[in-house]
């Protein structure tokens, strides 16, 4: 009878440790713009997280301490239209909290160019593409990401609201960027899912106009106070109009009033109340 229910006590255990969910912190890098601890070959790394960066990178310093020798080229764009190119690096893991995740190929560039010299070196980033096999659940509320799993995945979602999604996978096919619908004079127009976006919520001069906002010529941004955009945010937002190649862009101050669940296996993205 002991041993029967030692036998149970520990099949429970194992199905608990089974359904686990895994939780990343984002810790503080500069201002709101998050970081994560990454192990890579053994060496603890510091990852900048970035929902729209398309690209999960390494640095050219990692890819050395590796024995990885970049090749090829990929070309990208910023959502300004700026061309960056990258080289690629092949079979390489990243640990996120104990969590080991293959990227059979990842990018490989010194991302440190488009940040401010000031700030403290990063050493990659951690894009929507590492969890491309692996529902995530983005909640900057609690500056956290939750690994989900396929049980936690379904119990999850019941409660939340899903909400129409895009995911491109770039000019190369190596990308992994995602658009959310945005319903606006019965139609639906797609802002890139930006966490990193510090500044404003971005529209296009094309999006502004059509929304019955008057656009000035000029290639400064142009503020819009007291923007309602539902069903994203219950208060008015900040906004601003600037010459992106998207119909607009999500950014931190509006993404980190909800919680976002994204399932790229099953193309699907759902939001907390």
């Amino acid at each position: 009878m002991k041993r029967h229910f030692l036998f149970c006590l520990l099949a429970l255990l194992v199905v608990s440790l089974a359904e686990a969910q895994t939780v990343v912190p984002l810790k503080k890098y500069a201002g709101n713009l998050k970081y994560i601890d990454v192990v890579v070959g053994g060496q603890s790394y510091k990852f900048l997280f970035d929902s729209g960066g398309g690209k999960t990178i390494i640095s050219p310093a990692v890819a050395a301490a590796l024995g990885k020798e970049p090749y090829g080229r990929s070309v990208s764009f910023r959502m300004s239209g700026e061309q960056v190119a990258f080289e690629h690096c092949d079979s390489v893991t990243l640990s996120l909290a104990g969590v080991n995740i293959p990227h059979p190929q990842l990018a490989v560039w010194d991302i440190m160019q488009v940040l401010p010299k000031e700030l403290p070196p990063v050493d990659g980033l951690i894009s929507l593409k590492t969890f491309e096999h692996l529902p995530v659940t983005v909640d900057l509320p609690n500056s956290r990401l939750i690994l989900e799993t396929a049980q936690s995945l379904r119990d999850k979602t019941r409660r939340m609201q899903l909400i129409p999604s895009r995911f491109s996978t770039g000019l190369d096919g190596a990308e992994l960027g995602l658009f959310l619908g945005v319903p606006q004079n019965g139609k639906l127009w797609w802002f890139l899912f930006d966490s990193a976006n510090l500044s404003d919520l971005l529209l296009s001069p094309v999006t502004a106009e059509a929304w019955g906002y008057a656009v000035k010529k000029s290639d400064a941004p142009q503020e819009i106070d007291s923007f309602t955009f539902t069903p994203f945010a219950d208060t008015p937002v900040q906004a601003a109009v600037e010459n992106i190649i998207y119909d607009g862009a999500l950014n931190y101050s509006v993404l980190s009033g909800r919680r976002f669940t994204i399932s790229y296996p099953a193309r699907k993205v759902w939001m907390s109340p």
